[in-house]
């Protein structure tokens, strides 16, 4: 039986939603709009899924499916996405919510890499497809031209020491303070201008969705942060 589902991802800067037609051997992507800029895009998703559903003439009851990227990305823009999807469903409750972490899943689509996305002007997200680093995503700091995995300073690590070595790093838009930090000759990078990236996130976390898509969760559209936020840490009691 086909199915439609919509894609929303808020993680960068702006807004990128995708209708796919699924069915039990294939999915499609049929239509996908983006708004790209420095402000939250929040005041734009709705007019996105409009345009995306009147495109091919349907309503928002002939959507099987949301697939929310929960992050990590834009702090802000991650809970306004998923925001935005749990209203959906308050209108629509037979609308089915799906979780997926987009860059986990872009990096899981590639071999001996390492992933970093920017969420500050030093410090941002990486993700790594090698021996040695485990499946977590890792919070980084490139101050002072010293990258930093977490707590520990890896400004010494070298991809060389695991039996599966790390061939390219790919950076999510233009950070110029943590290429700096990579200027390794015997590892290619790869830079994808957010355009670019969103499609790519876009395909990937498909890919991901048809894995879990016999899974029904809102409650588990928990954003993946790798630093709480100052009253989250409070609440933690870690401040």
């Amino acid at each position: 039986m086909k199915e439609y589902v919509i894609y929303l991802d808020t993680s960068l800067k702006g807004a990128c939603v995708a209708l796919y037609s699924s069915d039990s051997t294939s999915q499609v992507c049929i239509a996908q709009h983006s708004y790209f800029s420095n402000n939250i895009a929040a005041g734009h998703l709705t007019s996105l899924i409009d345009r995306l559903l009147s495109s091919h003439d349907l309503t928002l009851r002939a959507i099987n499916s949301l697939v929310v990227n929960i992050g990590p990305g834009s702090f802000t823009g991650i809970k306004v996405g998923i925001s935005f999807a749990q209203g959906l469903q308050l209108a629509i409750p037979s609308l089915r919510l799906i979780g997926v972490s987009g860059l986990k899943a872009l990096a899981e689509s590639t071999e001996n890499s390492l992933w970093f996305m920017k969420a500050t002007k030093n410090q941002g997200y990486a993700f790594a497809v090698a021996k040695g680093f485990g499946s977590d995503i890792l919070p980084i700091d490139c101050s002072n031209q010293i990258l930093k995995f977490g707590r520990v300073d890896r400004s010494q690590w070298s991809p060389f020491e695991y039996d599966s070595k790390i061939e390219s790093y790919n950076v999510i838009g233009d950070w110029n303070e943590l290429k700096v930090s990579l200027s390794d000759p015997r590892i290619s990078l790869k830079t994808y201008s957010y355009p670019i990236a969103s499609a790519s996130l876009s395909e990937s976390s498909m890919d991901s969705y048809r894995e879990i898509q016999t899974k029904t969760h809102s409650e588990g559209l928990a954003p993946v942060y790798v630093r709480m936020s100052a009253p989250e840490e409070l609440a933690a009691g870690k401040r």
